[in-house]
């Protein structure tokens, strides 16, 4: 299941700002961005990636971030998943700091 608004919510609280910051940031109204955190409206693309840059996190990192695991998925597949999450993020974030660094790697 996607969650993006307990995804925007966690990563702007993360981030130590409030409603009106992030929804200024991201040029959105403060009553829309709480429509979106409470998962009452479902985000443009474009909306995406004004909030995914708002928070500097890559638009994959936060859209990988809005995937929740199903509860009754298997512990071990649960422990499987989030590792896959933190190495795909990580990889993310370092590509998005260093785009050269990851395409060295792949030649």
């Amino acid at each position: 299941m996607i969650q993006f608004g307990k995804t925007i919510k966690r990563l702007r609280v993360k981030n130590g700002l409030s409603q009106q910051e992030l929804a200024e940031m991201a040029g959105l109204t403060r009553s829309f961005l709480s429509l979106l955190e409470n998962d009452l409206r479902t985000p443009s693309i474009t909306a995406v990636r004004n909030i995914s840059e708002s928070l500097s996190v890559p638009e994959e990192v936060f859209i990988w971030e809005c995937f929740e695991l199903p509860h009754d998925l298997p512990q071990n597949d649960k422990k499987i998943c989030e590792m896959a999450k933190l190495i795909v993020r990580d990889y993310l974030e370092a590509k998005h700091a260093d785009p050269t660094a990851c395409d060295a790697e792949s030649r």
